[in-house]
């Protein structure tokens, strides 16, 4: 094999060599808390563990946390309350907040979107969402979903040195083959 074929190979070979993402989601169950009228902030409260079904050999790249203030029960509203994924503050209804705190028509929606620091958090193959109730009345959470975006922890890239030395290699295989082909004539 000629050392311009050599070139070309390794060309289309790492023009092919693109990273498989994959995204997926998993889901925490509602939660309708006790009612409780003093001690504020309460101990945390921890309302569930799923698994993260991250794909062998990925790494997670990007995380968005949703739900809804109110359940499905009582959906109007909720207590105070700091809601958490495995340590991380993902939503906070904060006393008299109308857009979570005070009867509202129906369960309020809202989101979170981790940050390049947070998604670590995320690495050991579970999520644990928890719960800290700030004020009176009782916590009251709609499904809460978690999305999780992955991709290959090792992307075989070409960057521009790599271009720069391919694009040489091929060069300098045009050259040797055009001289090769001048000795033969001569």
């Amino acid at each position: 094999m000629s050392l311009l074929s050599r070139a070309v190979a390794v060309a289309a070979a790492s023009a092919s060599l693109a990273a498989a993402a994959a995204t997926f989601t998993v889901t925490f169950p509602e939660v309708d808390g006790t009612i409780n009228s003093s001690g504020f902030p309460l101990p945390s409260v921890t309302a569930a563990t799923v698994t993260l079904p991250i794909p062998a050999g990925q790494v997670i790249t990007g995380a968005t946390a949703s739900g809804f203030w109110g359940s499905t029960t009582f959906a109007t509203s909720t207590a105070g309350v700091d809601v958490f994924v495995d340590g991380v503050r993902i939503a906070q209804c904060v006393k008299p907040d109308a857009g979570c705190y005070s009867s509202g028509s129906g369960q309020r929606p809202w989101s979170y979107t981790y940050s390049a620091a947070q998604l670590g958090t995320l690495g050991d193959g579970s999520a644990t969402l928890t719960y800290v109730q700030t004020s009176e009345s009782v916590v009251r959470l709609g499904t809460t979903t978690l999305t999780i975006t992955t991709t290959d922890a090792v992307v075989p890239t070409l960057n521009d040195t790599a271009l720069l030395a391919l694009s040489l290699l091929v060069g300098l295989g045009a050259f040797a083959a055009l001289r090769a082909r001048r000795r033969t004539a001569l």
